[in-house]
């Protein structure tokens, strides 16, 4: 198939071979672009010339405001090319790189946004960084042609200040992205005050007004609703239930919400959901789906159910590829114009539904003869109206509504259109896979489960190489980039969501074989939790755990702590509940400081809380977890004996006593002898450790242990077992304590 975007474009920089829509719009500009890749560095160490590194995305307003005014300039482009070797990237595409450099930007800057504008040295430390910069100078602001002149000098005459820049940038960038565990000192324990700190700090943060949480920019708050109705399901407390409700309510009601066409916009750029960014992103609707399904369930709110009845017409309606992968996003602007597409004059609705319906239609949607809208960035109102309810219309308002907005959505489709970014991502699909199987299970809606089904089958057809690994983007039939940490953990949640949906075993399947795939290349067995990272990339300045994560996108290790929990539950695999909790451990001090952008991380916990001390499944296996120890165990019949193994996961920092300790020796017991005979139990060799002065040296356990045991049976219940340990740390010993783990019996072959 012919590319469109490459018959555009004259094609007279690098960029030509590239697939993303964001990199290909940016093919013809005259500066010398190359993707990124070792090569462009080793040039840069050539020629001795620092590097310029700009990131964005394809429906990004200011990365397109600051394209027209610089890039496609031919003087910026003849500074850039003379003094720079200058790197273009899709923030999608290469989150890791965005993200790290992103950090420059916010240690330099204090804030942060695209697109982003970074000099890097030719090893890739960054020296100074920004986000847009104006072509010329402006109200006392350095235009980028200026800041060129400016960093070109610096780096010609004053080469020892830059490359001093440059390394307290990497430190602090190293610092700050592999600030995921804290010293044992102040190692924070997994606790359920973690869960309620996080709701009372969304209590306190909630806008009584107008809804959701703090101010203005209003993002989606994709992370608090996901642990409130979390909590909802499980507690009915109605001060909860309103703060959840009213921001569902606004959100659906205002602005944000595209009503003609379906679907949300990208965030409120003021406090009461009015005026939005108009961009439309695939993986903000997935969360909204979701978040919209769980309210329903709680609350049976009719308009609950027709907002994800909306995203889906708009998904399969404009974001679907022919063969079933979900595209990324619409554009904010068309024609030039942020927001063109989804303005209407007030004699426009009156002319194409007629007086009646469209005096009706304008007043119930705000829409007045001199305009509600205006620009944000110049406060200028052009006329027209941004369509946004004040109430929710009446059952009898609905249908009238209804009629009226599918002749504008005939005409709106005859307009220009945003841009559409082609691409389909693996991680993003799995968060709409999810919504939609939970959505089509909820409200016994055959087509949302189809639909995630056909995406499903898109990306493990077309996104996994032959080796089974997936892949992180695709686009006109080219599969580009290994997928990251989110590619994997939040496919995986998605099947398991299918395969609780339609029942079929092949979901599972190929949830069960990414799992594997997911711990082998990106779990930590020194520390605990997960790479964002795995073996196929770069490792960069700093190997983070927690990139890509915060209050719009869940965490990837709070995603994969929950499917591997969900897995433990399913096969009884006590070795996924064993990675879950030490995950979580992991994390626990980010949890307890950083509750917002933590969400995903707590909502997991609070699943292994509300999970019990004791997981006991149908195929011959118990978890037991007691914070810091995971325990699980399983039985093979040998005849009348049986054989179990039973796995002990230890989070970071505590060990616990070998069997021959004079205190608190690890020890296993059986607790009926009369009807199970522990014939053997083997442990395995403990590691010494030299105690204080005057202290013995002692043998300790880390990390993983698996006792082996042989059990003769007398009868056929499960057999009742307990692993008696004491928990340490480097600081203190907890009180000895029991795990007790029920086992049950396979039949004898």
């Amino acid at each position: 198939m012919i590319d469109p975007l490459r018959l555009r474009f004259a094609m007279t920089n690098h960029l030509a071979d590239q697939t993303s829509p964001y990199l290909l719009q940016h093919a013809d500009n005259p500066v010398e672009w190359y993707p990124w890749s070792e090569a462009v560095f080793d040039k840069a160490k050539r020629e001795d010339k620092p590097i310029f590194l700009s990131v964005g995305y394809s429906t990004c307003h200011w990365c397109h405001v600051m394209a027209h005014e610089s890039f496609e300039d031919q003087q910026v482009a003849d500074a850039l090319n003379a003094d720079f070797v200058s790197i273009k990237v899709d923030r999608e595409e290469l989150p890791d790189v965005d993200e790290q450099y992103m950090l420059a930007t916010q240690l330099f800057t204090r804030r942060g946004g695209w697109p982003n504008s970074v000099w890097l040295m030719p090893d890739g430390r960054p020296w100074f960084a920004g986000t847009y910069f104006p072509k010329d100078d402006r109200a006392g602001r350095p235009g980028f042609i200026s800041v060129l002149k400016q960093l070109a000098e610096a780096w010609k005459s004053h080469r020892d200040q830059v490359a001093a820049q440059a390394e307290q940038f990497a430190v602090a960038i190293r610092q700050a992205g592999g600030g995921d565990h804290e010293p044992s000192a102040k190692r924070r324990e997994l606790s359920p005050d973690l869960v309620d700190n996080a709701r009372e700090i969304f209590h306190r943060m909630y806008d009584k007004r107008h809804g959701g949480f703090g101010a203005a920019p209003k993002f989606p708050p994709h992370g608090a609703l996901s642990l409130l109705l979390q909590h909802l399901q499980q507690v009915d407390d109605d001060d909860e239930r309103s703060i959840v409700m009213h921001t569902l309510d606004a959100m659906a009601l205002g602005g944000l919400r595209d009503h003609v066409g379906g679907g949300f916009h990208r965030y409120s750029t003021d406090a009461r959901w009015f005026l939005p960014h108009f961009e439309k992103m695939l993986y903000d609707n997935a969360q909204l789906m979701g978040a919209y399904t769980s309210a329903h369930a709680l609350t049976g709110r009719p308009l609950y159910k027709r907002v994800v009845a909306d995203i889906f017409a708009w998904i399969e309606r404009e974001m679907t590829d022919p063969a079933g992968g979900f595209y990324c996003a619409l554009d904010a602007d068309s024609e030039g114009v942020e927001g063109k597409c989804y303005l209407w004059a007030h004699d426009e609705l009156i002319d194409l539904l007629g007086e009646s319906d469209g005096r009706f239609f304008a007043e119930r949607f705000n829409a007045t003869p001199p305009g509600n809208y205006y620009e944000e960035a110049t406060g200028q109102r052009p006329g027209t109206n941004h369509l946004h309810l004040s109430t929710e219309p009446s059952a009898d308002e609905l249908e009238r509504i209804e009629v009226c907005k599918r002749k504008l959505l005939t005409v709106r489709t005859q307009r220009v259109p945003p841009h559409l970014d082609d691409k389909v991502l693996a991680s993003w699909n799995g968060l709409m896979i999810g919504s939609l199987a939970r959505a089509g299970r909820h409200f016994n809606e055959p087509r949302y489960t189809e639909a995630a089904g056909r995406a499903a089958s898109f990306v493990l057809d077309n996104m996994r190489t032959e080796a089974g690994s997936l892949q992180r983007a695709w686009r006109q039939g080219v599969g580009r980039q290994p997928g990251y940490l989110d590619d994997y953990a939040f496919m995986i949640n998605g099947l398991l969501d299918l395969h609780d949906a339609a029942h079929d075993d092949r979901w599972l399947t190929a949830a069960r074989e990414l799992t594997e795939s997911m711990i082998e290349q990106f779990y930590d067995a020194d520390s605990g939790g997960f790479y964002f990272t795995g073996a196929g990339h770069d490792t960069l300045m700093v190997r983070g755990k927690e990139l890509g994560g915060g209050g719009n996108m869940p965490s990837g290790n709070g995603i994969a702590a929950s499917a591997l929990m969900r897995l433990a539950m399913i096969d009884a695999d006590g070795r996924y509940a064993g990675l879950a909790h030490q995950t979580l451990s992991h994390f626990a001090g980010r949890m307890a400081s950083q509750p917002h952008g933590s969400e995903s991380l707590i909502t997991a916990y609070a699943d292994l809380l509300s999970a019990g001390d004791q997981l006991v499944t149908a195929r011959a296996a118990a978890v037991a977890v007691r914070e810091p120890i995971t325990a699980a165990a399983r039985c093979q019949r040998d005849g009348e004996v049986c054989v179990v193994s039973i796995d002990v996961w230890l989070a970071p920092g505590w060990h616990i006593e070998g069997p021959d300790a004079a205190e608190g020796a690890t020890r296993l017991t059986c607790e009926t002898p009369e009807s199970f005979e522990l014939e053997t139990v083997s442990y395995p060799p403990a590691e010494s450790a030299v105690g204080g002065a005057g202290d013995p040296t002692t043998s300790q356990y880390h990390g993983h242990v698996c006792i082996e045991a042989r059990v003769k049976t007398r009868i056929d219940t499960p057999i009742p077992l307990s692993l008696h340990v004491q928990p340490c740390s480097g600081e203190r010993c907890l009180q000895p304590r029991v795990l007790s783990l029920s086992v049950a019996q396979p039949d004898a072959e």
